[in-house]
């Protein structure tokens, strides 16, 4: 009965579709107060499978067709999205041979466990926008970065989504807000209903007010960021890997403190250039961190980072990649303690090398860190990025990220089977229609190794008036 009624409930979300698309009005064409708006998608879509163990009986993954309303409004700085997914398959059942849909995204045990399914159907809310001294938003997180990077690091929240969708959020006060225009908070968590990762930035601009001197621009901040439940998506897949999950149960508080200051010297349109640094502390352990970044002719894009790491101590530890290896990185936070080998101190470096052109709607950029001299446990981690904004081609938009983990060489970087992860998306706009083609690759710790899951698809909305 329960089942019955959760698909009852969501059919109907669906079905009211004609109805509500007669009060829909387009938010980028209306500069009322208040405005609404409603979305219909429709797409193919594999979503892995919890319950797979290698050797097991059960499929890798399943492929569903999607389908999704998505109403949202605007009153005045406040707006709220909502995306009602179901995914169905008329292929499902125990004999493979009536409909079915995902019971993942609607059925639940307990006060918790509804929290944390129905309030990421919420897919955005905000208050504020740029150039607001108060600005709020909770969805998906995508590259956040605090300060100069050296903790947290193009951090996003989406690396088990569509299949575990969370409802993360960011806050950012400015000075302004008080008339005091000399100081700033960053605060952002990956998931509001449990805060397991969440961090803040608490930085000053002491010489804002002297308009002419050379070090005017000068910031500097103090950051603190945490991680109280490290092994929150290895406990929802029964693949993942029991020698990590041994752990869990009396996993401990990860936390990182950071001090950060950056200047900015030089900005001409033909050169560009800042430097900062950063004293970041993990546990009873220290490290440091310099470097130099800016722009040449416009176009290219650089940074350069020297890095003093002390043991077991991991640079943007909070990185683009964070949620698939949060247990391994556990160990290596918690090596002493476990008897787990961990990492030598050793000196370090990250160069950056990257094109910005079209006043920055094509993005490409190349990131390389790793030790400077052989050390034990260190190896050496890259990353590509290529983004193109819409406009700079008719109708099309992408974004992909390749992120490349423990290579022993450059001759690694290539090699797609082990310690990789790639997110693409591709767009094609066209008036109320939007076609996406969306790529996941991803590797997830298991007892025989890591795993390699895939997810492919397409994916189609339409704005209707």
């Amino acid at each position: 009965m329960k089942k019955r009624r959760i698909f009852l409930i969501a059919a109907v979300l669906c079905a009211g579709f004609p109805v509500f698309s007669l009060f829909a009005q387009n938010e980028k064409e209306n500069d009322a107060f208040f405005s609404f708006d409603l979305h219909l998608g429709l797409g193919v879509l594999p979503f892995a499978n919890a319950e797979y163990i290698p050797g097991g009986s059960e499929p890798k993954s399943i492929l569903y067709q999607t389908a999704r309303l998505s109403p949202g409004f605007r009153l005045g700085k406040f707006g709220m999205d909502f995306d009602f997914d179901l995914n169905f398959r008329f292929d499902g059942g125990d004999n493979g041979e009536r409909p079915d849909y995902r019971k993942e995204d609607w059925e639940y045990d307990g006060a918790w466990e509804f929290f944390n399914l129905y309030v990421p159907k919420i897919r955005s809310v905000r208050y504020g926008g740029e150039g607001d001294p108060f600005i709020l938003r909770l969805g998906s997180i995508q590259g956040i970065t605090l300060g100069n990077g050296f903790i947290v690091s193009s951090y996003t929240n989406e690396m088990f989504a569509p299949e575990n969708r969370v409802l993360g959020g960011t806050v950012n006060i400015f000075g302004d807000l008080v008339d005091i225009p000399y100081f700033g908070i960053d605060i952002f968590t990956s998931n509001v209903t449990r805060f397991d990762v969440t961090g803040g930035r608490f930085y000053v601009q002491p010489l804002k007010a002297f308009s002419t001197s050379i070090i005017k621009d000068l910031e500097a901040g103090v950051s603190l960021v945490a991680d109280r439940d490290p092994f929150y998506f290895g406990k929802r897949y029964q693949m993942y890997d029991p020698a990590l999950l041994a752990f869990a149960d009396d996993a401990e508080l990860v936390s990182l403190f950071d001090l950060d200051f950056k200047l900015p010297l030089v900005h001409h349109p033909l050169f560009s250039l800042t430097v900062f640094g950063d004293r970041a502390s993990q546990k009873a352990k220290t490290s440091y961190m310099g470097g130099i970044s800016g722009r040449i002719g416009g176009v290219l894009l650089y940074e350069g980072q020297f890095r003093a790491l002390d043991k077991d101590f991991i640079p943007g530890y909070f990185g683009a990649s964070y949620d698939l290896y949060r247990g391994e990185q556990y160990q290596v936070f918690n090596a002493g303690k476990q008897g787990v080998p961990g990492l030598e101190e050793c000196k370090s470096y990250l160069a950056s090398l990257g094109l910005a052109l079209f006043d920055d709607a094509l993005i490409f950029k190349l990131v390389s860190e790793g030790p400077v001299n052989s050390a034990a446990g260190r190896l050496y981690n890259w990353q590509g990025v290529f983004t193109l904004q819409e406009g700079c081609i008719p109708y099309f938009s992408f974004d992909i990220l390749y992120d490349k983990r423990n290579m022993a060489d450059f001759g690694d970087f290539m090699d797609w089977k082990q310690d990789s992860m790639v997110k693409a998306r591709v767009n094609y706009h066209s008036g109320p229609a939007l076609l996406s083609l969306v790529y996941a690759l991803r590797h997830i710790p298991t007892a025989n190794g890591l795993d390699t899951q895939i997810v492919a698809g397409i994916e189609g909305r339409v704005q209707v008036y």
